[in-house]
């Protein structure tokens, strides 16, 4: 945390610290995932470095988005989220992002994969993610979703913008465009 903000001297990447955090957390106990939030806000409080305050709360935005803290830790971690809302410019912006991923997290529950960089640079920008679903015919529709979309939401979409009365003869599959 402290080397992704600039705190800390390190060789890594951005993107590398990120990918680090991610992969510890994600494999982690909840007592780990809960230290890495209240770390977040303690460096999120008072930063005197306006950039490593930015970076603090990109790095709260990735982590309401990838993985839910504790049931006893997640009220304190939404009043800090809405208590921060009320403030003027990117803060703000990234605390709203913030309190709205973590309410989808908390219901979704946490990742079981870690997201593409693509994904991640969509949360720091908080930007939705469009994707493209393909149809036997040649024909596609672009959706936008989130980190804490569910497959079923997807199809749940689709049925209703093509107006089906049954979704669930559907099937996704994941491909890559050449």
């Amino acid at each position: 945390i402290n080397s992704y903000m600039g705190l800390r001297k390190s060789s890594k990447s951005d993107s590398g610290h990120i990918d680090k955090l991610l992969r510890f957390a994600l494999k982690s106990c909840e007592d780990i995932r809960d230290e890495i939030f209240l770390q977040l806000i303690k460096q999120t409080n008072n930063n005197p470095s306006n950039e490593a305050l930015v970076k603090g709360w990109k790095l709260i935005s990735i982590c309401c988005s990838i993985f839910p803290p504790s049931d006893q830790l997640c009220p304190y971690i939404a009043s800090h989220l809405f208590t921060k809302t009320k403030e003027a410019g990117s803060i703000g912006q990234f605390a709203e992002f913030s309190l709205k991923a973590l309410d989808r997290t908390m219901e979704y529950g946490q990742r079981r994969i870690q997201p593409l960089n693509m994904e991640i640079e969509r949360i720091i920008n908080r930007e939705y993610i469009n994707i493209k679903v393909y149809f036997l015919d040649g024909t596609f529709r672009t959706l936008l979703i989130t980190s804490q979309t569910r497959a079923v939401q997807i199809r749940d979409a689709l049925k209703k913008a093509l107006r089906l009365n049954y979704g669930e003869s559907f099937s996704l599959f994941e491909m890559e465009e050449p």
